[in-house]
Formats: C-alpha cells, structure tokens, sequence
C-alpha cells in the first residue's frame, strides 16, 4: 500500500496538502500564463508564507468546529469576518424565501448536547459572515421548558441551525 494514499473516510472529500499547493500553483498560473514555472512557484511560495503571517485563530476555529460537529461541507467558501464589499441589500430574487415561517415551532440544532426550542418570532435578513452570503436570522421565544429559558427569554438562529419543525403539542 502507498504511504502517501490520501484519507478519503471523511464525509467530504478532503484536499491532500500537495494537491493544495498544486491548485493554488494552477491558479496563478491561470492568472498570469506567461509566468515560468519558477515564477508561478516563487508567487506561491509568497502567498503560503503571507497566509502563515497572517492567519486568524477565530477563523481556523471556526473550521475546526464545524468539522468536529461534521458540518465541514457547510463551507462553500472560506469563512472570513469581512463583510460585503457593497453597501446595498443583495438582489432579493436571488435570495430563497425563509424556510420556516413565524409561529412555526422548531428545534435548534443542539450545541454541547443541549437543544433549545420554542417559537418563531421573527426573522430578517443578514450578512452571514461564517457563510459569506446573505442568510435568513430567526427570532426564537424560548419554551418554558427549554433548557436555557430560565435566564433568557429569545434568541436568535441562522436558518441552517434550525433542525426541524415541531408539531403542536
């Protein structure tokens, strides 16, 4: 067997590290291709020394918690805490209408075991940095008997953690 076989057991494809290097090589290449070898190589070089200067530990915990959670297909594009680069609403029609809608009664998705649920209140759009798009936010009021309800009262949840809808009691 070769020792350098690639761990393919994750729920997602993985990128071996060489094969990393080898797709950022081929994207500076496409960005300039008159570039030699050396050149694209050298450019690399730079741009994996500058990312290693420059990395945010909030960023790769982040990762690192969605792929301990088994969330790591979540990330159709870096996460990042940069916002939009424009000022204006995204074009709405290109926006999907919420899933849930308010009165509904639904569960979060549980975090260190706890799951929360109660009932829409509300819900608007926002820029969802961990996502890098536009994204509905809910406003959950709390049941009595959720966990956290005897010290908060509402909460707040991206679209993506709602696990499911609840039928009425």
């Amino acid at each position: 067997m070769n020792n350098t076989s690639k761990n393919t057991s994750t729920r997602n494809q993985s990128v071996h590290p060489d094969d990393a290097i080898a797709i950022l090589l081929l994207a500076v290449q496409k960005i300039n291709p008159t570039l030699t070898a050396f050149e694209s190589s050298q450019i690399t070089t730079k741009l994996i020394s500058q990312l290693a200067l420059t990395i945010n530990s909030e960023i790769i915990n982040n990762y690192l918690q969605a792929i301990h959670y088994g969330q790591q297909d979540i990330f159709s594009a870096p996460i990042t805490r940069e916002y939009p680069q424009g000022v204006e609403l995204p074009n709405l029609l290109n926006i999907s209408p919420p899933n849930y809608s308010i009165g509904s009664k639904v569960r979060l998705t549980p975090i260190d075991g706890a799951t929360e649920w109660g009932t829409l209140i509300g819900y608007y759009l926002c820029y969802a940095s961990h996502r890098c798009k536009w994204q509905w936010k809910y406003i959950l009021f709390l049941d009595f008997d959720s966990p956290s309800a005897d010290w908060v009262k509402t909460t707040f949840a991206w679209q993506d953690e709602i696990e499911c809808e609840l039928g009425e009691k």
